[in-house]
């Protein structure tokens, strides 16, 4: 089954990991669609694949197409990137601009109480407070 990107949507994951993140979904092409028809959706998820990961060119873009092959690319990148961090940066820079993230360890203390002021204040979705009460969008 052939697949493609049909939507693009902003999230957020928080702060300070605010960004446009592309949504991809995956369908089954109908007769009429063909593959030589640009989509948004997908040019900007492999433009932005390309720029994180600081490659070029559409060889490069082709082959993260495969999203198993896309997120593997990015967890070697940032590996890399980690290793070249913890190793005092001596040598040339790996290529890529993520490093792996590790979450802060929280109390549960300073969980109970940030997580409410979280959800009111910070509002990761970007709902208005009456849709988020009905749990709709």
């Amino acid at each position: 089954m052939e697949r493609a990107d049909w939507l693009l949507t902003p999230l957020s994951g928080g702060i300070p990991r605010r960004g446009w993140t592309a949504v991809m979904a995956t369908v089954r092409r109908g007769p009429r669609a063909t593959t030589s028809v640009p989509c948004f959706a997908r040019e900007l998820r492999l433009s932005l694949n390309l720029e994180h990961l600081d490659r070029e060119g559409d060889e490069e873009a082709a082959a993260l197409c495969d999203l198993g092959r896309a997120f593997a690319a990015y967890a070697e990148s940032a590996a890399a990137l980690d290793a070249w961090h913890a190793d005092g940066r001596h040598g040339p820079r790996p290529p890529g601009r993520l490093r792996t993230y590790h979450p802060p360890h929280l109390s549960r203390i300073t969980r109970a109480l940030t997580d409410p002021l979280y959800r009111v204040v910070v509002d990761p979705d970007g709902r208005p407070r009456s849709l988020r009460r009905r749990g709709a969008y």
